[in-house]
């Protein structure tokens, strides 16, 4: 089966950040041999991004997904229930459980997403992180986006009973003194002279990939350019670095995976992470944080010499 965001509403590019959309609002579920539409999950927006999709439990069975619309709201599809029992398509359960626009209430304003977020499956949560930016107006010098990580703490399968949506104000500001405490996920503040986030995020060895555009002032008896950042975050809510890429245009989404060597050698790489070259799709190897073989450092040996 396909799962998939509904699309783009044209009508609504121009119109104002409150306008409602018409098209695309919800996420489709559809037989891929026969085009069948077997289920149907609305959303607030349209939902122009991809549908992140995971095993919670390692079953090998998809049993939970995200999905962000254009107005920056995330929502949590439930395709299981509570026991572990797979539901019919159309019983599948969808949940809002954060509003990040900088509007009224988090639900209306200036920030879209058109790419899927990234989910981090830790023990205690699960880190959706996705970044807001109007891919299709490059050159707008005034903005106000952001990148997030955000926190939702029901690891159990089956929808949550009870919903507090999480907005902005309730996120830890990334590089902002005295804000210590992360517990519902942070936020990072791209520049408002037009930065925004223009490609899909990806984890990679404890290291969040993704990159920005922002336009340049033009000189004089010269075009508009762009300034093109990739960038490294560090799990989880730590202050992010960034190569300032070669050249003009929106990079692609970066690319990470493991190659092969020989000898059953394979190692890690990240194509469109900011390397030593400042090139967006230039392939380079992985710089993982956590060391890939592991050493004892601690025993205890018992003399039963009698």
């Amino acid at each position: 089966m396909l799962i998939m965001g509904g699309g783009y509403d044209p009508a609504s590019e121009d119109a104002s950040p409150s306008a409602a959309t018409t098209i695309g609002r919800g996420v489709y579920i559809i037989n891929m041999r026969t085009g069948e539409r077997l289920g149907w999950l609305a959303t607030d927006y349209s939902v122009p991004a991809d549908v992140s999709i995971i095993d919670s439990d390692g079953d090998g069975y998809v049993d939970r997904a995200y999905v962000v619309d254009a107005r920056a709201q995330l929502y949590r599809l439930d395709i299981e229930d509570a026991n572990g029992a797979a539901r019919p398509f159309s019983d599948w359960r969808i949940t809002k459980i954060a509003a990040m626009n900088d509007g009224i209430g988090g639900t209306t304003g200036t920030r879209k997403i058109f790419f899927a977020a990234d989910v981090v499956l830790t023990r205690n949560y699960s880190a959706i992180l996705f970044g807001t930016g109007d891919r299709e107006k490059p050159l707008t010098e005034t903005t106000n986006d952001r990148f997030f990580l955000v926190k939702d703490t029901r690891v159990a399968k089956g929808e949550p009973t009870t919903v507090t949506l999480i907005t902005e104000s309730a996120l830890t500001p990334i590089g902002v003194d005295g804000a210590t405490t992360d517990e519902q996920g942070c936020s990072y503040a791209l520049a408002s002279n037009g930065e925004k986030v223009i490609n899909q995020p990806i984890t990679f060895g404890g290291i969040t990939y993704f990159s920005t555009n922002r336009p340049l002032p033009a000189g004089a008896g010269s075009c508009t350019r762009n300034q093109s950042r990739a960038y490294q975050l560090p799990l989880v809510c730590q202050m992010p670095t960034y190569r300032n890429l070669v050249g003009d245009g929106l990079p692609p989404s970066p690319v990470v995976g493991y190659v092969d060597v020989g000898g059953g050698k394979l190692v890690p790489f990240v194509i469109g992470g900011g390397g030593e070259t400042n090139s967006s799709i230039e392939g380079e190897r992985a710089r993982i944080p956590i060391p890939a073989k592991r050493k004892r450092s601690f025993w205890f040996m018992e003399n039963r010499d009698r």
